[in-house]
């Protein structure tokens, strides 16, 4: 794939079915679609530095992005056949921490924060539904929602991961996963997987829904 602008990419999110992949550039981020071809690029802000993003389907071959600057998340949404720069359908502001981490579920954002809390936003009201200060004793550096929908899973800076519910942020599991921070979460059909500084991946399995193995 020939890549488009100039910059060092830093991530990369991919929705779970049929939706764009987001490149994050050091100061930008590019779309393209499943055949890799480029959208364009989202308007981010002159200078911004986008520490996160997440991707998810709103209806077919309409697909929202979201992108984290500092204490401000931007919400695009972007055909699969659109080009051009793509401004924020709109902007939500956080008083607590710089946002750290995201993950997006249909009309359900989570955000994490450097002052070590969680949010869980409506994002059809544009609003924060429930935040939870000292989610874990670091900062919660990944978090995820699993594919029952009930469920997400956080994890920190020290290496622990958490679960959830989803409907009142309820936390009712914890482990000891890692020896560093927990970098990144995600699933199939079969397994949970964390890539953790320690040099190490976790497969994760649920055993009746609610504990780990």
């Amino acid at each position: 794939m020939e890549t488009h602008g100039e910059g060092l990419n830093r991530a990369c999110a991919l929705q779970q079915y049929t939706t764009p992949t987001a490149s994050v550039r050091v100061c930008g981020v590019i779309a393209y679609n499943t055949r890799l071809q480029c959208l364009g690029a989202l308007d981010v802000g002159y200078g911004s530095n986008t520490s996160c993003i997440g991707v998810s389907d709103i209806e077919f071959e309409k697909n929202r992005i979201v992108c984290a600057t500092h204490k401000t998340i931007k919400v695009y949404e972007v055909k699969e056949d659109s080009c051009g720069i793509h401004p924020p359908k709109f902007t939500l502001s956080l008083s607590y921490g710089d946002v750290e981490a995201l993950t997006v579920c249909e009309n359900i954002l989570l955000s994490s924060c450097q002052d070590m809390s969680i949010q869980k936003w409506d994002l059809d009201r544009r609003s924060i539904e429930y935040n939870v200060n000292q989610a874990h004793n670091d900062v919660v550096s990944s978090l995820n929602v699993l594919p029952d929908r009930n469920t997400f899973i956080t994890g920190c800076k020290s290496g622990y991961l958490k679960l959830w519910t989803l409907d009142r942020c309820n936390c009712y599991e914890e482990i000891k996963a890692h020896n560093s921070s927990v970098n990144s979460i995600s699933y199939n059909s079969n397994f949970i997987f964390t890539a953790s500084s320690d040099n190490t991946i976790g497969v994760w399995t649920m055993r009746s829904g609610r504990t780990w193995t």
